[in-house]
């Protein structure tokens, strides 16, 4: 899933940007694959072992893609997506005349976590190809702004940013702001 979007995100002309791949559980369903055949006393298979870390979509997407630019995972909590988009920032600034391929995703959590009740309740991909323009992000010809502050206590709801970005971005809306698990994210045009 974020393979195939980070490439359609991409034209010709656009093949090898800088990137960010942003999870919070990463490759979680192949780890647990591992964990139980393990406990089965089962052989564990060598595709699932390889592909069983959180870097494994960026990687893939390096590969296919022949891309040797600048890249990193972003594995931040409830507040991923936001981190994630902040890691784009900071690559932009680093590198202002290049593009910036954010990529977001996440699963449901495998049965057996269901009781943790933290996680996305369906998969989610988003890809955004960024760019440096005047201090603010663009992406898709239309401006974007984030900012954060620190939340004077945590918030035990559970929000996916990247669904409340997403929201943000179709909607129109000028400003949103969403309270992450320690910051508040406000998106902005």
């Amino acid at each position: 899933m974020a393979v195939t979007t980070g490439i359609n995100c991409l034209s010709e002309s656009q093949s090898h940007p800088k990137c960010v791949f942003a999870s919070r559980h990463g490759e979680l369903t192949r780890t647990v694959k591992i964990l139980e055949s393990i406990a089965n006393q089962e052989d564990i298979s060598p595709t699932d072992f390889s592909l069983s870390v959180h870097n494994t979509s960026l990687g893939l997407f390096s590969i296919l893609t022949q891309n040797k630019q600048p890249a990193t995972t972003v594995a931040g909590g409830v507040d991923t997506f936001g981190y994630g988009l902040l890691e784009s920032c900071v690559l932009m600034s680093r590198f202002p005349d290049s593009k910036v391929l954010f990529v977001y995703h996440d699963e449901p959590l495998p049965d057996k976590y269901s009781e943790f009740k933290f996680g996305p309740k369906e998969s989610i991909c988003i890809a955004l190809l960024l760019s440096w323009n005047e201090n603010v992000l663009s992406g898709a010809n239309t401006n974007v702004s984030m900012s954060m502050k620190e939340r004077a206590t945590g918030s035990d709801e559970e929000r996916d940013l990247g669904e409340s970005f997403l929201k943000h971005y179709l909607s129109g809306a000028e400003n949103s702001v969403v309270d992450g698990q320690s910051r508040q994210w406000v998106w902005g045009r």
